[in-house]
């Protein structure tokens, strides 16, 4: 059930996106697949923190250290995702700008690496981010990954992989909200949104649902 707070004068709703994730791997991919050393530290999976109007948000400091409260939801829920939330005008302007082929999943950082964090943000004041965006972001736990390379009979040599190019004979539109996450940068104009993650225990790839329409590079950040 969602959980609603107020905080510095915002209404806050926080909602598990995908509760009990284990399960759903292991129904997935079989109970034999999960034995294949691939574990999944994420019970539940996915947290979506939404604000009832838009709000600047201090999520790490002058240093890019990750404020220490999101690490502890990446932690219990490996990827959390902000709506109606901004930076700083000084922190809009930092960063770089990325887009990626559909359906690439890989870590942006290798897992030994100080920057883990991955943090990806759609800016409501730049001219361009104001506007949804057409493609989209997918996120799992690598377990994930690896479980499929197996499927697919191109197992990877670790469950930590940096890259995997998945899916090309298998529909992923059915696995979004069940082993997947799908971050779609599609709120309204005017709405920011971010989201965050740890590179050593989740991977990502950009999704184009159509591969005419692969949208704007979104904002990046690595943090400590």
């Amino acid at each position: 059930m969602p959980q609603t707070m107020s905080v510095d004068g915002a209404t806050v709703t926080m909602r598990i996106l995908i509760p009990n994730y284990r399960e759903n791997i292991e129904a997935h991919y079989g109970a034999s697949a999960m034995g294949a050393g691939i574990t999944c530290p994420f019970e539940h999976f996915g947290l979506l923190v939404s604000f009832d109007h838009e709000v600047e948000l201090a999520a790490y400091n002058a240093d890019w250290v990750l404020h220490d409260t999101i690490k502890d939801m990446i932690a219990r829920f490996g990827v959390v995702l902000f709506k109606h939330t901004h930076l700083s005008s000084e922190e809009r302007a930092q960063g770089q700008k990325n887009i990626f082929p559909s359906l690439a999943f890989h870590y942006d950082r290798p897992p030994d690496s100080d920057n883990v964090y991955s943090f990806f943000c759609r800016d409501p004041f730049d001219p361009i981010h104001k506007a949804p965006r057409t493609s989209t972001t997918l996120l799992c736990a690598n377990a994930v990954c690896y479980a499929q390379s197996l499927r697919e009979g191109t197992r990877a040599h670790s469950p930590t992989k940096a890259h995997y190019d998945l899916f090309a004979n298998e529909a992923v539109e059915p696995l979004i909200g069940d082993i997947m996450v799908e971050e779609k940068w599609r709120a309204p104009e005017g709405c920011g949104e971010i989201c965050v993650f740890d590179n050593r225990t989740i991977l990502h790839a950009s999704y184009y649902r159509d591969p005419l329409k692969k949208g704007y590079p979104i904002g990046v950040r690595y943090l400590l």
